[in-house]
């Protein structure tokens, strides 16, 4: 599957005028915990995140999972379940994303992460939110939490 992402011109404007889609992975490594990222690119440069990246044309959600999880972190999910967690409207400056969180217990712990060095800084594995983590993923921590104890998250209209 060829996919489509306009060229660095188009991609300035249209972050400006159109909200993007995204979508962002909490990945859980065995008894390690939880795959937190420290980005080097903005939006939340310098702050603990999670793999994430746009949805591109054509691709559906399952594509878009594996197409993260290899480009960011070097993972296979191939075999895994994604849980969605809910999604976040992120504004920003000069854009606002619209991601949807999902949850994915790694089925293969032996695999190495490789990380996207134009991307990523650094990987850690915590079990809890560390000081320094952007708002969103906090929220999606928050919501894995709430999924692991079994209850379903509700928005308040």
């Amino acid at each position: 599957m060829e996919l489509i992402s306009a060229p660095d011109p188009q991609w300035e404007t249209l972050k400006k005028y159109a909200v993007i889609p995204t979508v962002d992975l909490i990945i859980e490594w065995g008894d390690k915990g939880i795959l937190f990222v420290r980005r080097k690119v903005e939006p939340y440069k310098g702050l603990w995140a999670f793999p994430g990246l746009r949805v591109y044309k054509p691709e559906d959600i399952p594509d878009a999972i594996r197409r993260v999880a290899k480009s960011q972190v070097g993972l296979d999910v191939s075999g895994c379940i994604a849980i969605p967690l809910g999604q976040f409207v992120g504004k920003f400056k000069d854009r606002q994303d619209i991601s949807a969180g999902y949850y994915v217990k790694l089925l293969d712990t032996d695999q190495h992460i490789q990380l996207n060095a134009d991307h990523l800084a650094a990987y850690e594995f915590f079990k809890d939110v560390p000081e320094g983590t952007g708002s969103m993923y906090a929220h999606f921590f928050e919501e894995y939490l709430k999924l692991k104890h079994g209850e379903i998250s509700k928005i308040e209209l």
